[in-house]
């Protein structure tokens, strides 16, 4: 309608059809007229006005818009010099817009399924819960996750690994994507144990062989082999040995490897007399280095 004086810009996205028109622009750059004028040549074409649908992210948009569109048909049927035919359109028009479709996502989507709940599967009688209420279900869903948690033992560790704060942060997030994380769990295996487990071992085996066939690990066996004290009670040789034992030890399952390498780290280093070695205290900081 020409009243509302449309820019060449906001032109396309008022009259275009067939097609998605998207409208970017700051605050207070005429967006909501944009809109409005949108709907009102909607209706100008004669389209029936529960087929046009408007959607605001709040119930304030949502009034605004209504009421900005009622505030356009009523100044132009008001206009003196309007012909009979044309004013009769926009006063049908105007006597409509009770019904008119502008709301928020929630609204429409209630009204559907208020319109047809047998085929939604909901009861007739549901309400829209408001973000108060929301907010406060979600608050209750997840202290009693928490408390389920901590009286079973199988999810108890959690605490110890996430803490309470981070446990709720987690269960906050999930809530908040909700359909994102039921699709994730909907396509984890049924044994996710055993799957994360498999998962597991064939990463610990790729490490191992590469920690296994590295030169530098290489070398530093072959200089443990090598290099042996003169006296068999020295402690450092005593630990030399046992290294070389962990080493050679290291094979068959996974779990056997990975533990004989394990004991590695429980070498006790502090011993190791120079004179009972044959090349001294250079000899002594080699094994202990390797």
């Amino acid at each position: 309608m020409k009243q509302l004086s449309p820019s060449p810009e906001q032109e396309p996205a008022i009259i275009d059809r067939g097609r998605d028109v998207v409208v970017t622009a700051g605050a207070g750059t005429g967006k909501t007229r944009t809109l409005v004028a949108r709907y009102l040549a909607l209706l100008s074409e004669d389209i029936p006005l529960r087929q046009i649908v408007a959607i605001t992210f709040t119930q304030k948009a949502a009034r605004e818009m209504r009421n900005r569109v009622r505030e356009a048909i009523r100044d132009y049927i008001g206009d003196p010099g309007l012909k009979g035919t044309e004013r009769s359109f926009w006063q049908r028009r105007y006597g409509e817009l009770d019904a008119a479709r502008i709301s928020t996502i929630h609204s429409l989507c209630a009204e559907i399924l208020y319109t047809h709940p047998a085929e939604a599967g909901v009861d007739p009688r549901f309400e829209v819960l408001d973000e108060g209420g929301a907010a406060l279900l979600q608050t209750q869903a997840i202290e009693e996750a928490l408390a389920w948690a901590a009286d079973n033992m199988a999810q108890v560790s959690l605490f110890a690994l996430l803490g309470e704060g981070g446990l709720r942060d987690t269960l906050t997030m999930l809530l908040k994507q909700r359909l994102d994380a039921q699709s994730i769990f909907a396509s984890l295996p049924a044994d996710l144990m055993s799957h994360w487990g498999q998962i597991l071992t064939g990463r610990q085996q790729q490490i191992l062989t590469t920690l296994t066939s590295d030169k530098g690990w290489l070398a530093w066996v072959e200089l443990l082999r090598t290099n042996a004290a003169n006296d068999p009670t020295d402690k450092l040789e005593i630990q030399r040995q046992a290294a070389l034992a962990a080493i050679d030890g290291a094979t068959g399952i996974l779990a056997g490897q990975l533990a004989s390498l394990a004991s590695l780290s429980e070498l006790n280093l502090t011993g190791g007399a120079a004179t009972k070695w044959p090349q001294g205290k250079v000899q002594v900081t080699e094994v202990k280095t390797a």
